[in-house]
């Protein structure tokens, strides 16, 4: 077994934990900041999941079929949400609205 393709499979597993811990509904409400920065890991996993799929050790590998159509959405997803971003809303009406929450 290549040694590169070892180490990567053991870093993807790592990454996966941590988005799978910091997912939690505790994790969502108390410590949001962490779910979201270890949320951005999946660039990270996306990286090496390329970085491990490209060793050929027993068939040739499937994953950039199946990551090119998800990619050209998501990158056109983010080019509308920034051109969204460019335009201006004016507030009309807010309600500050009760929760169970005490937030202090």
């Amino acid at each position: 077994m290549n040694a590169d393709a070892g180490f990567t499979g053991v870093l993807l597993v790592i990454i996966v934990c941590i988005i799978y811990i910091f997912a939690t509904a505790t994790a969502r409400t108390n410590i949001f900041t962490t779910f979201w920065i270890t949320h951005q890991l999946f660039y990270f996993l996306y990286v090496l999941i390329l970085l491990h799929g490209s060793v050929r050790l027993v068939q040739d590998p499937y994953f950039p079929y199946y990551f090119c159509g998800p990619a050209v959405l998501f990158g056109v997803d983010k080019l509308v949400s920034l051109s969204r971003k460019k335009r201006k809303l004016s507030v009309l009406h807010a309600e500050l609205l009760p929760s169970g929450r005490n937030i202090c």
